[in-house]
C-alpha cells in the first residue's frame, strides 16, 4: 500500500512539475518576445527620428 501511494504522488509531482515547467517556459518566451519587439521598435524610431 505505501509503494503505491508513494508512486501516486510521485505521478502527481511529476504532472506538476510539467505544469509549472511548461507555463514559467511560456511566460519567459512572451516575455522575450515582448522585450525584442520593444527593442526592434525602439531601433525603427531612432532611425526615423535620425532622418527626419
Amino acid at each position: 500500500m505505501q509503494t503505491t501511494r508513494r508512486s501516486l504522488l510521485h505521478g502527481l509531482w511529476l504532472k506538476w512539475s510539467a505544469l509549472i515547467h511548461g507555463a514559467l517556459r511560456l511566460q519567459f518566451l512572451t516575455y522575450c518576445q515582448g522585450w525584442s519587439i520593444g527593442i526592434v521598435r525602439g531601433t525603427c524610431l531612432q532611425i526615423g527620428q535620425g532622418r527626419s
